[in-house]
């Protein structure tokens, strides 16, 4: 690639041969000389690494080396990119058609603002789409009760940002992207907020979301988040404002509860069938 990309797509793959083929093709179908494609694959033998080969100059760098876990993967990606923007897809996720150069013109038409994320779909392992999942708006005492859901895939920040906020914490092994949100907020950076759709995530039996293993781990950074954001607050008062912005979230998307009706609890099926995903 010559010259400077606009966007950098980092994408970490360990052992998602089964779905990383459409992860690339997304990022493939409309990437232009704006936007390199950097693919951490840190040890993959399921054949993951010959299916990042023979994409051939769709990806522009393949980093494979051992890391430390998904954010230390990440931050070795961001290390090496060379973008004014961010933005990462997991190698089981998608970004939907059009998401780069709205999301670019989104950031210059909103100077302000150091993010910006979007809505996303909810697929099953077959890629079949379940309901639609909607961010949040991004606010520090929304974020400390568990209100500040971004949808990571079509989550999109400018590179200063994800800089000043000093990238992505290794030891955090859940929730690495919402650590990285909450710190853009307290280094002074303001996130946004498009309805529109710019990325598939996929809900299957390997997904990390509400796995029971690390459901203690959850509740851990629940409890440091809330503190580092100023909100180390009496039980009574978390458990009543965690409720709030659960209620709040359906109150302001009333779409949802029919989404619900009409498909069913999706992680509730997966645990059922004996899935980890949630």
């Amino acid at each position: 690639m010559t010259g400077r990309p606009r966007l950098s797509v980092v994408t970490i793959s360990y052992n998602q041969a089964a779905f990383l083929p459409g992860c690339i093709a997304s990022v493939a179908a409309q990437k232009t000389a704006d936007v390199e494609y950097i693919l951490v694959d840190p040890g993959s033998t399921d054949g993951s690494r010959q299916i990042a080969r023979a994409a051939g100059t769709v990806i522009d760098r393949c980093i494979f080396a051992p890391d430390a876990g998904p954010a230390d993967g990440l931050n070795n990606g961001f290390a090496a990119a060379r973008g004014e923007v961010f933005c990462y897809v997991n190698a089981d996720d998608m970004v939907l058609p059009g998401a780069f150069a709205e999301a670019l013109d989104w950031l210059d038409a909103h100077p302000a603002f150091a993010m910006v994320a979007g809505d996303g779909v909810l697929v099953d392992a077959a890629g079949a789409p379940r309901r639609r999942l909607g961010s949040d708006p991004a606010r520090p005492l929304r974020m400390a009760f568990g209100g500040g859901l971004l949808i990571q895939p079509a989550t999109f920040l400018r590179a200063s940002a994800f800089r000043a906020a000093g990238g992505f914490n290794p030891l955090n092994r859940i929730a690495w992207d919402g650590e990285l949100a909450m710190e853009v907020l307290l280094a002074g950076g303001r996130i946004g907020r498009s309805h529109r759709l710019w990325a598939a995530m996929r809900l299957h039996a390997g997904s990390i979301t509400g796995r029971a293993p690390h459901r203690a781990a959850r509740a851990e950074w629940a409890a440091r988040r809330r503190a580092r954001l100023g909100y180390d607050w009496p039980v009574p008062a978390v458990r009543a404002l965690e409720a709030w912005f659960r209620l709040e979230r359906v109150l302001r998307a009333p779409r949802r509860i029919s989404d619900r009706l009409r498909t069913g609890r999706v992680a509730a099926r997966f645990h059922a069938a004996g899935g980890g995903a949630g």
